[in-house]
């Protein structure tokens, strides 16, 4: 995984390399309050839920949904 900034570096320390793989295939990431996705230029962003409206990954556009506790193609 290509991390463009050192944010992002900061952000991939701490975590598992379960974790990792799964950010890796999925490119989002739920953990605990916050979400961590990467976004199509490589940008690793890290975001409590409570203040997501839209995700934007290499997989496409989606929402937060506060109803389902999931993301949401849009």
């Amino acid at each position: 995984m290509a991390v463009n900034s050192a944010d992002g570096a900061s952000i991939l320390a701490p975590l598992t390399d379960s974790e990792r793989e799964q950010l890796d295939t999925d490119r989002t990431l739920r953990l605990g309050d916050s979400l961590i996705w990467i976004e199509p230029e490589g940008r690793v962003r890290r975001e409590k839920v409570s203040r997501l409206y839209y995700v934007r990954t290499a997989r496409g556009v989606f929402r937060y949904s506060k109803i389902d506790d999931a993301l949401v193609e849009v």
